[in-house]
């Protein structure tokens, strides 16, 4: 199929004019939120350098995979990636060999280019690939929550994995929160209305946060910010936007922005107040957006975090997995050149 396709090569300016053709690609394949036309036209639009490139690959039925690349240097095109894309905008069926395709790519690209790197592949979608071409480098391991029939029987039977001791901790924690701040209530929004007041105050709680110490927190207003809240409307004019604030009486304690896809609940970015940490709000959060799901969204099935494992997570999460890189080569020495000069330099992990 790929042997015989035809790779388009298009200006990242001119993304909304094949929007279309990335969206009926993204549906025939992966069907992720994360990879959606409007995801990547979010992120080309706050965090693109302005000379990527998308490229397509048709055949006589219509595309067939897809990739947005940037030019690392001379030798190196890799995909687009920015931070807050969870995945590299990588498309391509997933019974087809990944190799073939990439290579397909790789040698339409003009020379010099020897090396394609792809980042951010989810096993979930591509097994890891092999070959001498190839170079597969791990990424981060993340999580994975499925959910139960309901509530009860995920608590049961579900990512709690019978951790009791955890579940009671949890409660134990909800009790003193309830005791000492009023009831513990989850407000859900998911109106384009709702995007900018509510980046903006998850803004100004992340930022008392150790992110603020840190200078990573999201600042009003800023490329960041205006990335999530232009993405939160854009989703939410199909409701698939989803943002949730968790109070401790009438005081907000964390936020979460998320959005939806077929079956599957994505957790985008997490926070909360610090001067709360000690009654674990983050893990409240997180059981009563449970909750909300079993009860409220019933045709989601899983719950995606796509960050870093973490302590936090253990309760909820059914199993993890590791995201990877993939760098493939023009020639196969390349490879077994690249992988000498790792092994004795001690070259950390990562895309070439």
């Amino acid at each position: 199929m790929i042997d015989n396709a035809t790779w388009q090569f298009i200006p990242a300016a001119d993304f909304p004019a094949a929007a279309g053709k990335w969206q009926a690609l993204c549906d025939a394949t992966l069907r992720t939120p994360l990879l959606s036309a409007d995801f990547v036209a979010t992120a080309l639009l706050h965090f693109g350098r302005g000379d990527e490139l998308v490229c397509i690959a048709s055949g006589p039925d219509g595309p067939v995979a897809g990739a947005i690349l940037q030019r690392k240097n001379p030798l190196v095109w890799q995909t687009f990636q920015p931070s807050q894309m969870p995945l590299g905008p990588w498309l391509q069926p997933i019974d087809s060999d990944f190799a073939t395709v990439a290579q397909s790519l790789l040698r339409r690209l003009s020379l010099p280019a020897m090396v394609l790197a792809v980042t951010q592949l989810d096993p979930d979608f591509y097994p890891r690939p092999t070959g001498n071409s190839i170079e597969v480098l791990d990424s981060i391991t993340t999580g994975k929550t499925r959910l139960a029939a309901d509530m009860q029987q995920f608590m049961l039977v579900g990512g709690v994995n019978g951790n009791k001791s955890l579940v009671s901790e949890l409660m134990r924690r909800m009790r003193k929160a309830e005791k000492d701040h009023g009831p513990i209530t989850l407000q859900k929004e998911t109106t384009v209305e709702a995007a900018d007041e509510f980046v903006s105050q998850y803004a100004s709680t992340e930022s008392r946060g150790w992110k603020g110490l840190a200078g990573t927190a999201l600042i009003p207003k800023a490329k960041q910010a205006n990335f999530y809240a232009d993405l939160m409307r854009r989703f939410a004019t199909r409701n698939a936007a989803r943002m949730y604030t968790l109070k401790f009486g009438a005081t907000p304690v964390a936020r979460q922005i998320a959005i939806t896809g077929e079956n599957v609940l994505i957790l985008l970015k997490t926070t909360y107040e610090p001067e709360f940490r000690n009654l674990g709000p983050g893990v409240t959060l997180q059981y009563r957006l449970i909750d909300d799901v079993h009860q409220n969204d019933k045709s989601i099935r899983i719950i995606e975090p796509y960050g870093p494992f973490n302590e936090s997570q253990k309760l909820w999460v059914s199993g993890t997995r590791v995201i990877y890189h993939a760098n493939v080569y023009r020639f196969q020495y390349l490879a077994a050149l690249h992988r000498y000069w790792m092994a004795k330099h001690r070259h950390p992990a990562g895309a070439a």
